[in-house]
């Protein structure tokens, strides 16, 4: 009987709790932004394949971390620029981006890449690996690295 007389409040209990669990409208992210963050992954790639490493620094927020493999966090959008200048150019790279998501000016990017290196003094040096880049939306609708980490599939043997 008490079962009964509590059943429409227990059902109106059940359905609050289940609307507050949907939270507030999605903020996910547009196809703007998507497309936005697609525009900096290619302009990052151009920059690099043009040595135009100021360019690839540009996408970066001014506190960003490139977090490369078997070395320290480069952090700061000088140091990064240095770090840049100091490696040998690309030949090619491309990446092929497998993930794009986030919400409220947050995003991640997670792929995979593809590059080639010819040293100075040495023969044509290829890599294939993975990446994730987390990204913050600035005012102006700039997607910039926040971190980017990455790393080789290849043997280190």
């Amino acid at each position: 009987m008490l079962a009964t007389r509590l059943f429409p409040l227990f059902s109106v209990v059940i359905g609050l709790a289940l609307s507050a669990c949907q939270g507030a409208p999605s903020d996910a992210l547009s196809e703007d932004d998507v497309a936005a963050i697609r525009r900096a992954s290619e302009a990052w790639v151009n920059a690099m394949l043009n040595r135009d490493f100021a360019a690839a620094v540009e996408l970066f927020a001014v506190d960003g971390v490139v977090m490369p493999p078997n070395r320290p966090p480069i952090q700061g959008r000088e140091a990064i620029l240095a770090w840049y200048e100091s490696r040998q150019p690309f030949t090619s790279i491309s990446l092929d981006i497998e993930a794009i998501d986030g919400h409220s000016g947050l995003a991640y990017v997670r792929g995979s890449y593809v590059l080639d290196v010819t040293p100075e003094e040495g023969q044509l040096v290829s890599d294939t690996g993975k990446y994730v880049e987390i990204r913050h939306k600035m005012p102006d609708g700039a997607w910039l690295i926040s971190v980017d980490i990455f790393s080789s599939n290849l043997s280190q043997q």
